[in-house]
This record gives C-alpha cells, sequence and structure tokens, in this order.
C-alpha cells in the first residue's frame, strides 16, 4: 500500500538476475499469464509477473559486460558537465573525498571549496547555471582550475549527455526510496565486470516496466465476509500495547464485510472494538483516504489518528512505525492489502 509493488517486483527481478548471474543462471521476464478466478481469497494475491530461470535458455543472448565500460568518442565531446550522480561524499581531514561508484570506482580528494562545483553541476530545470568548463570557473572562482580538470578525469562531473542518463535511471530508483539498492547493484556490476552477465540483469527499465505492466490478472474477492479471528491477530501484537499504556494513538474501523460484525464505524479500545456509528459508503472512504480506491475496496478500513504534541511534533513517525516491528511480513502484507491504514494527524 505504501510502495508500488509493480515497481518492487521489478527491483526484486534485478537483484534475482544479478544473484543467480553469479552461478550461471539467467533469468527472462514476461507478464503473468490470464488468470479468472471468480472467488478470489483477500490473503491471496495473483502473480505479477513470470520470471524463467535457466542455464542454456538464453545462453545465446548474453552479452559481455565489458560493453558496459565502452563508450564511442562522441560521448564525451559534450562541453557541459553535470555531477556524476553515482556517488557519494564524505569529509575527511578538513576537505571532501568523492567517493564514484560507476564507472570506474575511484576515491577522488577535494578541497572543501570544490562542494560548490558540485553544486552547480547539479542537474537544474530552470537551466540557469552555465555547466560548461569557462562556466564553472566564473561561478567558483575559489577553485582552482587544476581541481576542476581532475573532477573530470575523474569522473566526479560528467559530460551532461552521459549523466542525464544516469539521472532518468536514478529518478526511476530513488522516487521510491530505493536509491542505496541502484548504488550497491551499480557497486556489484563495476566488481564482476570482468564476468559474462545474463543479459536479464541489463534489461532496460522501460523494457522491463512494460512487461510488469502487462499484467491481465483479473481479481474478483470472496463474497463471504472475512474472518474477525484472523483479521485480529494481525493487530494484537502491535496495537495491543498502545491501548494498555494511554497512547494518543486510536484505530477506528470502518467494517463493510467481518464475520461477526454489523457493518459500521468502529473504534478499538482496550475493552474492544465499540461501535459508533453507522455504515460508511465506499465513496465517503476512498474521499476520507484522500482518493485512495484500493481502500474503498477492501472488507475493512483502518485509521490511525495520532494526537501530535507540539513540542514534539516528530513522535507520531516512531509511533506509526512501531506498529510494524517485530510483525512477520504476511502480516505487514495482508494489513495493506485488505485494511489501507492511513494515519491522520491532529494538534491539541
Amino acid at each position: 500500500a505504501y510502495r508500488p509493488v509493480l515497481l518492487d517486483a521489478g527491483h526484486i527481478i534485478e537483484t534475482l538476475a544479478i544473484l543467480l548471474g553469479r552461478f550461471g543462471f539467467s533469468i527472462d521476464v514476461e507478464p503473468a499469464r490470464p488468470l479468472r478466478v471468480a472467488d478470489r481469497d483477500y490473503f491471496l494475491e495473483p502473480e505479477i509477473a513470470v520470471a524463467h530461470v535457466g542455464r542454456d535458455r538464453f545462453r545465446d543472448r548474453r552479452i559481455d559486460s565489458d560493453v558496459l565500460d565502452t563508450q564511442d568518442d562522441s560521448h564525451l565531446k559534450d562541453d557541459l558537465h553535470l555531477t556524476n550522480p553515482c556517488g557519494f561524499m564524505t569529509f575527511e581531514g578538513g576537505g571532501l573525498v568523492f567517493h564514484s561508484m560507476w564507472r570506474k570506482g575511484r576515491r577522488t580528494k577535494l578541497p572543501l571549496e570544490a562542494i560548490r562545483v558540485l553544486s552547480h553541476c547539479l542537474p537544474s530545470n530552470r537551466g540557469d547555471r552555465v555547466t560548461s568548463f569557462e562556466g564553472i570557473l566564473e561561478a567558483c572562482r575559489e577553485v582552482p582550475e587544476t581541481v576542476i580538470k581532475r573532477m573530470k578525469k575523474d569522473e566526479v562531473l560528467l559530460p551532461s549527455n552521459i549523466a542525464q542518463e544516469m539521472y532518468s535511471a536514478a529518478r526511476f530508483w530513488t522516487r521510491y526510496g530505493w536509491y542505496l539498492s541502484w548504488m550497491f547493484q551499480l557497486e556489484y556490476m563495476r566488481k564482476e565486470k570482468k564476468r559474462v552477465l545474463p543479459v536479464a540483469s541489463r534489461i532496460p527499465e522501460d523494457v522491463k516496466s512494460k512487461a510488469l505492466l502487462e499484467r491481465r490478472t483479473t481479481r474478483k474477492f470472496l463474497s463471504k465476509p472475512v474472518d474477525w479471528e484472523k483479521l485480529s491477530k494481525l493487530f494484537e501484537k502491535r496495537v495491543s500495547p498502545f491501548l494498555s499504556h494511554n497512547s494518543d494513538l486510536r484505530f477506528f474501523f470502518a467494517i463493510l464485510q467481518v464475520s461477526g460484525f454489523e457493518p459500521g464505524v468502529y473504534e478499538l479500545r482496550s475493552s474492544g472494538m465499540i461501535r459508533l456509528g453507522n455504515v460508511l459508503a465506499r465513496e465517503e472512504i476512498q474521499q476520507l483516504t484522500i482518493g485512495q480506491y484500493p481502500a474503498s475496496s477492501g472488507a475493512v478500513t483502518c485509521w490511525a489518528v495520532e494526537k501530535v504534541q507540539p513540542r514534539d511534533a516528530k513522535s507520531y513517525v516512531v509511533n506509526i512505525l512501531d506498529l510494524s516491528v517485530g510483525v512477520d511480513d504476511k502480516a505487514i502484507f495482508i494489513m495493506d492489502i485488505v485494511c489501507m491504514i492511513p494515519c491522520l494527524l491532529y494538534t491539541s
């Protein structure tokens, strides 16, 4: 519910391809086969994609990964430069060290003033920063020319046409908090560049996304109500401590199809479920969850409502995160799919 499932599936396939590639296997991905079941269970999810794993099937499609490091000279003729997105900085000995993860994997020691160059050469939507060599010298006069040349040589600064491709790839990962995973995979591919990698580990993102988005599976949930005993077990471990310690975190349920409960709005208290009002229509639930259609299509929707203390306004983040600590993956998965837990905040 909190991260796009298709994106996660793509990264899982990418990671599996790299891992299995070390043992001589290849992976090929295709859309999930059509599956039409009249009564699907709330607690089961259909396939998202089909991954074929084998040793010989795709051997003729393997490409030596050294091609990753071979660039046509025309790529290097761009006079504009951008900061390499495949790296990070550390502060050491009164200066900077730029750790490049791709393409060469170097540690470049720089004076502290070089951070002006790194900042100046970040992508700009306004296009108001001139990132040619002369433009960098003009904007960062305190940085010696020799330092800027070294930053170009060590690929701390990249030709903009190469860097733009890297930024486009990085945005696909960073948008949902996968930047560190992306950096790790770049480092692994660089270290393993002498190995023959399966082509599936280097499938362009748009091709992989297309395969995932061609999912033709349809879902029709069970017509019978969800078993409250199963559902309540998801909350007992994490919710009970908040209820017993007079926490400001409260839990409200819009129940539509749960065994043993009349449809309506309930609050979960230490004494049990207390009915507060009449049933909410699915359209109303959708409005109350900021237009999230999946939340309105479930058997029950849960709201975690937190009273924010002005002196400790960030404490609600810890409380919400604590709900998932110690709960197994299946429980979190079911809570995401079946319940959808938005968090409403208010101040005293």
